[in-house]
């Protein structure tokens, strides 16, 4: 058993918040996100004995919250869309990661992000929420760096495509680097 999960109790307390935000990130409901996060530490609990410490504990409890997530979703029969339940309504601020997008509104960008498929959606919290480098999302979500690049390639064009839709960016400028920067941001 790795050294973090030796006090499963610090590894909860500690991790708790990140694995929520990646629920909530994946399902766009507090309520669904809680029930996820809950599940994944109880599975990771259960599992703690065959975690193998060659690798981070945080990587591998986030993979187990992106399939708690998914199974979420499966069970509620959740589309691929997923209409946010935005915390910011309500006053709170759970899913905003580190600096906002200048020119996008907070609530529009996430609900360009609901609009993603749950893998897409699950790499950008992943990768632009929680700042993860690309092998870590890789790893998380049971695929190779590549395809973690190609997988948030294809959520970020999606996500401009949304948000240009909607006339969201502001200025020609804005639409102009968004579309064709190709580093992946927003």
């Amino acid at each position: 058993m790795g050294g973090e999960l030796e006090d499963f109790g610090g590894f909860y307390r500690r991790l708790y918040p990140v694995a929520y935000r990646t629920a909530l990130g994946v399902l766009g409901s507090p309520s669904l996100a809680e029930d996820a996060t809950q599940e994944a530490f109880l599975d990771a609990y259960r599992r703690r004995g065959t975690f193998r410490s060659d690798g981070p504990a945080e990587a591998w409890l986030q993979r187990i919250v992106v399939n708690r997530a998914i199974d979420q979703l499966r069970r509620h029969g959740r589309r691929a869309e997923v209409p946010f339940e935005l915390e910011a309504e309500r006053g709170g601020d759970d899913m905003r990661g580190g600096d906002d997008y200048p020119g996008i509104d907070h609530a529009d960008l996430l609900a360009a992000i609901g609009r993603l498929d749950v893998r897409q959606r699950a790499a950008v919290v992943l990768r632009y929420f929680h700042g993860y480098p690309v092998p870590v999302v890789g790893e998380v979500l049971s695929t190779s760096e590549g395809g973690a690049s190609m997988l948030l390639q294809r959520a970020m064009d999606r996500l401009r495509s949304v948000l240009a839709e909607g006339s969201l960016l502001v200025g020609d400028s804005a639409r102009s680097s968004a579309t064709t920067s190709g580093k992946g941001e927003v």
